[in-house]
């Protein structure tokens, strides 16, 4: 049965997050769904070309136009709704808000994208973050050279409208199995080590600590072993990736959480991980500390004799009272935060 409103989303990849989005608005909109490929400069070309004839000749039935990430993809769907008068939101999530040339991570640290980023926002009727610190932050956590992040530093004089929106969870799905946590067990989910992931996940710091604490175990979720060409400890195990159902299950073998990024949006694996009651302990970035609050462990610089103390304190006082890590995400971020808000924000005239 029809809605009466039409609505296209785009984005590269159907994630979790989106998938959760679409199930949010369906009750509302027709939804229809536009991937767009750019897994390579070839793929890239024709995927404009398919997009551009897709936009001039289709984009006029829909109602609202939403994208997911800032990139080249999010160009022509604001161009086409500005000329057609369509509202356009943009999804900001992350590396279309960030430039880390150390380690080549982000978009405004290539010109051409970055332009195709900048251009995107200036055109969009709405920017929509996952975390306020993606439109401009600061922080000392890793580089002073690289301190300063966020969409509005890239590209200058930026005056779109935004409304943050945080992601929610679903602690149903995700909360402690029959099983007992494994003592001085520490989980991470990171995919893609062999590219930037393995600095920006803060999996070079995960390899360090391993060699200094033999007695613990550590393990990496989302990693194939052909990624695997850096020497690492035997009590450091890497995990091919698994079916999205299969997480909660690890989460809850677990005692403790690492999310030590340098960039990030709104993670979730550390979300998901503390409904299952682990203890997170996390850097001084974007949403972590927002995330964590007093239910665990913040590192404030990158720095491995700190996360090593951290880590100390986290194991000596796990018998004490601090904030439960699965109540605060449940009161923050847990089933209809999001969807009630997106779905006004969307729907408003």
């Amino acid at each position: 049965m029809s809605k009466g409103k039409n609505l296209i989303y785009f984005y590269t990849r159907r994630r979790s997050f989106i998938s959760n989005d679409i199930k949010h608005l369906e009750h509302n909109f027709d939804i229809h769904e536009y991937s767009f490929k750019d897994t390579s400069n070839i793929r890239l070309v024709i995927s404009f070309l398919q997009q551009f004839f897709w936009c001039l000749f289709l984009l006029p039935k829909y109602d609202r136009v939403l994208v997911f990430f800032a990139g080249y993809h999010s160009f022509l769907p604001s161009l086409f709704s500005k000329i057609y008068s369509k509202k356009c939101f943009i999804f900001l999530g992350g590396a279309d808000c960030y430039a880390f040339p150390s380690y080549n991570y982000g978009h405004h640290q290539k010109w051409l994208i970055s332009k195709f980023n900048c251009a995107s926002v200036r055109l969009a009727y709405k920017l929509v973050p996952v975390h306020e610190s993606l439109m401009l932050s600061e922080t000392s956590y890793y580089l002073a050279a690289e301190s300063q992040q966020g969409i509005q530093h890239f590209c200058k004089g930026l005056s779109t409208p935004y409304e943050t929106l945080y992601l929610e969870y679903d602690p149903e799905m995700f909360q402690q199995g029959n099983t007992d946590k494994i003592q001085d067990s520490f989980l991470s989910v990171a995919f893609g080590i062999a590219g930037t992931s393995f600095y920006r996940k803060g999996i070079d710091l995960i390899v360090e600590i391993a060699k200094r604490l033999p007695n613990c175990t550590f393990n990496i979720i989302g990693v194939n072993h052909n990624d695997l060409h850096f020497q690492y400890p035997s009590n450091l195990s890497f995990i091919p990736p698994v079916q999205y159902e299969s997480l909660p299950e690890i989460y809850s073998k677990h005692e403790f959480y690492l999310q030590l990024s340098i960039a990030e949006g709104f993670p979730s694996a550390i979300c998901e991980a503390m409904l299952c009651n682990c203890t997170p302990i996390g850097s001084n970035v974007a949403a972590i500390p927002q995330i964590i609050g007093d239910s665990g462990y913040i590192l404030q610089k990158k720095n491995v004799e700190h996360l090593l103390h951290l880590i100390d304190q986290a194991r000596q006082n796990r018998e004490q009272s601090q904030e439960d890590p699965r109540s605060r995400i449940i009161e923050l971020f847990g089933p209809n935060t999001r969807k009630s808000r997106l779905n006004s924000l969307i729907m408003k005239k």
